[in-house]
């Protein structure tokens, strides 16, 4: 199932869109429900969704992967006996990497708040977990793998890290607490 066009279906979706129920899906990836206040027949071939003759439904949510640092809209079309001869779903997902910037800009902007709130909550972990400081002369490395880094990766690798990737930076990690 494909969407007819890409601008055409989210302008619906960015103009009220809101995120609920995120849910992680790995140690990497976060996804968000949006729910659906528009008519999705307009916006998908072949779905009969805004009806009273069925049930059937659509699902939409974002998602985002840290590690890769990648934004994925997917979502599910489920149908109900009246609409296909059978009850199922199908699957689909939205290339994203293809939007314009500032439609990008706008679905990363949504996420931020909670992926601000799991890095903090790593940040918070990282504090635990054991380094190497068995040369002085030598920044503190992992004795072990843990979240997306290596054993054997430094210290300020991963503080580095943090800085990039949380929107207040590691100064305000470190110093200004929660």
């Amino acid at each position: 199932m494909e969407p007819f066009e890409m601008s055409k279906l989210l302008k619906p979706l960015l103009e009220n869109m809101e995120l609920t129920d995120g849910c992680w899906g790995s140690d990497t990836e976060i996804s968000f429900n949006i729910p659906v206040y528009f008519n999705p027949d307009e916006y998908f071939e072949g779905v009969h969704v805004h009806t009273n003759e069925n049930e059937d439904y659509i699902n939409l949510y974002l998602s985002y992967d840290f590690e890769d640092n990648m934004v994925t809209l997917f979502g599910t079309y489920n149908y109900a006996i009246h609409s296909k001869g059978g009850n199922g779903y199908d699957d689909f997902t939205f290339d994203i990497p293809g939007l314009d910037d500032d439609t990008r800009k706008h679905l990363e902007g949504l996420l931020k708040p909670e992926r601000d709130k799991y890095i903090r909550e790593r940040w918070d972990e990282f504090a635990n977990v054991p380094f190497n400081d068995s040369k002085p002369d030598t920044d503190m490395s992992l004795e072990n793998d843990w979240w997306l880094f290596k054993a054997g990766t430094s210290r300020e690798e991963i503080w580095h890290w943090f800085d990039d990737n949380y929107s207040k930076g590691v100064y305000h990690l470190l110093y200004k607490g929660s």
